[in-house]
């Protein structure tokens, strides 16, 4: 029995360019061999359990001992994990119904098959992990939705290295932090989701090149958003410490999403207070700053298939942005070169007696704004569940905003300034290229 290799895998290269996967295997190695569909013979190798050999490209029939392995590639493999924004249930355009497959971009999809990528790529009802059906009460993708940023993300990622991508989707909706805790990683895939996702790992030759989270939301309440960070940071260590296995290349690479809207939720909820939603944001705003090779793109403004998950054009936007600043975070000099840019940060905040000043990095071209600039306000503090929220005019040129403080006032050193308050706030902004500006703040007045 050899476990680690899989017909129609995507196998990830090594530093090398070729193949390093890492097998389990209870059985002598006695042949090994590799064709690609020409049938040129490839010198392959299994040293202490590690192939190596097979060179980017494919597809390629591998051969070890008596069993064959057909459809084989070799590229790059993400990691794609998160709640229901990265399961996917928004709902799916005329384009991504008619989506020609490419065999270049794969899917380890949730029954244990590998098959060119189309979305849905997650159905946790066929999930070989029980954990999704059965521990957590996975709620069945609908017939027309499934729109996840990952199979965006892929095509992306296709397009700036040329080589093949696999995508292995391990997310599951309304999940919070807890629900992925590593410590649970013993009760396996039927038992939790760290669990889940580290058996899909392993089955596939235990070497990824990276993670494309997208979580946050069943966070921003009032019990568990103070821990946001803590646990967010432990997970990802723990990600890096159970899959990060070709040290030569440094430690996992991880992007994020930052939460975007809540657009149909229950008000008057004492859980709820509009300060939480914000609050996550800009935890995951300021996570680079703390955690080396970790990036955060935005999706604020963008429109919604229903009251929580993201349409097919905002989905396609976060995917592309997420893999450019994967690209980044991997070939940062490449990137550099192509003038491919990163999630788009805060660069510099002047402030005077009159307003704020904000200058940004990473944006694609000049902010923007139609026809006026939404989305600043000011929130006294310590006193948000008041409503004492005063909407702030801004003005947007090039690179920076400015944002006026106003008459309504009484004491401008009681206030905070935020860019997107709220689980719904009216923001607009976005650069030239249509990414979106990421929420921030409480900026100090």
């Amino acid at each position: 029995m050899i476990s680690g290799i899989k017909s129609g895998m995507v196998m990830q290269r090594g530093i090398d360019n070729t193949c390093k996967v890492f097998i389990e295997t209870d059985e002598k190695i006695t042949a090994v061999s590799c064709f690609d569909k020409e049938g040129k013979n490839y010198d392959v190798k299994i040293v202490k359990n590690v192939l190596t050999g097979i060179p980017v490209g494919g597809p390629y029939s591998l051969f070890i001992n008596s069993e064959i392995y057909n459809n084989i590639y070799v590229g790059d493999v993400w990691i794609l994990a998160g709640q229901s924004n990265m399961e996917g249930h928004g709902r799916l355009s005329q384009e991504d119904k008619f989506y020609k497959k490419n065999p270049n971009i794969r899917c380890f999809y949730m029954d244990d098959h590998w098959d060119s990528a189309k979305n849905p790529i997650h159905q946790i009802e066929i999930a070989v992990d029980r954990v999704h059906m059965d521990k957590l009460n996975g709620i069945p993708m609908e017939e027309g939705k499934g729109i996840s940023p990952g199979l965006p993300f892929a095509i992306r990622m296709y397009e700036l290295t040329g080589i093949p991508q696999g995508v292995i989707p391990c997310a599951h909706g309304g999940t919070v932090q807890e629900h992925w805790d590593p410590n649970l990683k013993a009760l396996g895939g039927d038992g939790s989701l760290f669990g889940a996702m580290l058996r899909r790992f392993k089955v596939n030759g235990s070497h990824v090149r990276g993670v494309f989270w997208f979580q946050g939301c069943s966070d921003a309440w009032k019990p568990q958003a103070p821990l946001y960070l803590e646990r967010c940071t432990y997970l990802f260590s723990e990600m890096r410490a159970d899959m990060g296995t070709c040290p030569e290349e440094g430690v996992l690479p991880i992007v994020q999403v930052q939460i975007g809207r809540w657009l149909d939720y229950p008000e008057g909820d004492p859980n709820l207070p509009e300060f939480y939603w914000p609050y996550i944001r800009n935890v995951q705003l300021e996570m680079p700053k703390k955690i080396e090779r970790l990036d955060t793109v935005a999706s604020l403004c963008f429109s919604y298939s229903d009251g929580i998950h993201l349409d097919s054009p905002s989905q396609h936007k976060v995917g592309k942005k997420a893999a450019d600043a994967m690209f980044n975070l991997i070939e940062p000099e490449k990137a550099k070169e192509k003038g491919i840019l990163p999630g788009i940060k805060i660069d510099s905040i002047e402030k005077d007696d009159a307003g704020v000043t904000v200058r940004f990095l990473n944006n694609d071209g000049d902010l923007k704004a139609t026809p006026v600039a939404k989305g600043f306000s000011l929130v006294k503090k310590d006193d948000f569940k008041s409503g004492r929220i005063i909407p702030c005019k801004a003005y947007v040129k090039k690179n920076e905003i400015r944002i006026m403080y106003g008459a309504e006032c009484d004491n401008i050193k009681d206030y905070d300034l935020y860019y997107g308050f709220g689980m719904n706030p009216e923001s607009n902004i976005t650069d030239e290229a249509g990414n979106a500006l990421p929420g921030f703040g409480p900026i100090n007045l």
